[in-house]
């Protein structure tokens, strides 16, 4: 792994008191675990992330940012990654359902907090979807996208729907979309992204023992799974070519999930994507 200094920068917004950042460097060094998991089918990002070495008023703040103890506060976190050498990027942009701190654990206090992208898109009102004669799958998914405050960017579908029409929370509209054009979707970075089922999103990452990869290649049951180091390049449904010693998982894979495992501040700690891939000329179930 090339040796740098890591990076994990949290920004807590939609308090009362205003928002909370926290970086891995200067006055708040803290000691930070973000995992990350990005799933094929129609799903929505989702982290879970751990900081420790928060003060006991950050602590009582922070507490109140879920959903179970404040319904209608819509309690965002933002985390970015990075280097000294690459800089950061954004891996996660998403609504907070738990917020809580391990206090049994003392001294060694995490906080914890789930969170899951447009997740206010899967309880929120919304008016029902309808439009008559054939309809571009792209339109309609981009009307429902809107009402849920998200952005849209359409990797290829070009499937009509005759006179749809779809009623419930914005996500619950999105999945049966998804579905009747049989396609593919996901929500990060307050963007609703879709594509045809063998669609990708037009990016490419070299995966060798020189770029990241580390270990060899295994398998699943939709392809190939590698374990490569973290870099801002990676992106979910581009392709990944693989060079390696194990022949059969050499090739292009398009990236299904992506699971981040990211550690700043932690002798040793994990800085590593778990990359699930599959062919590109094969239908992908979605994932659980």
């Amino acid at each position: 792994m090339t040796y740098a200094r890591r990076y994990i920068d949290v920004y807590f917004s939609g308090g009362q008191g205003g928002d909370i950042s926290f970086t891995a460097r200067g006055k708040y060094a803290l000691r930070t675990h973000a995992r990350v998991l990005r799933a094929g089918g129609y799903n929505q990002s989702e982290l879970q992330l751990e900081i420790r070495g928060l003060s006991l008023q950050h602590i009582s703040q922070l507490s109140t940012y879920g959903t179970v103890i404040h319904p209608n506060y819509n309690y965002v976190v933002q985390v970015d990654a990075g280097d000294e050498i690459n800089g950061m990027s954004t891996i996660f942009v998403g609504y907070i359902q738990q917020a809580w701190a391990d206090m049994k654990a003392m001294p060694d206090c995490p906080f914890h907090i789930i969170a899951t992208a447009g997740g206010q898109a899967a309880v929120m009102k919304a008016k029902p979807t309808s439009f008559e004669g054939p309809t571009p799958v792209a339109t309609i998914l981009q009307s429902i996208a809107g009402q849920a405050g998200l952005a849209f960017k359409n990797f290829g579908l070009n499937k009509m729907l005759a006179d749809p029409y779809h009623w419930g929370s914005p996500w619950k509209q999105i999945r049966e979309v998804l579905s009747a054009a049989n396609a593919e979707g996901i929500i990060e970075h307050n963007t609703l992204y879709a594509w045809p089922q063998n669609g990708n999103s037009g990016g490419n990452l070299l995966i060798t023992p020189q770029t990241g990869l580390r270990d060899y290649p295994s398998f699943t049951q939709y392809g190939v799974q590698v374990r490569y180091e973290f870099h801002r390049e990676i992106e979910y449904r581009s392709i990944m070519t693989i060079v390696s010693d194990i022949k059969p998982a050499c090739g292009d894979w398009v990236i299904i999930r992506i699971d981040y495992d990211l550690q700043a501040n932690t002798p040793k700690g994990n800085w590593f994507a778990i990359l699930d891939g599959a062919k590109l000329d094969s239908p992908v179930l979605p994932l659980p």
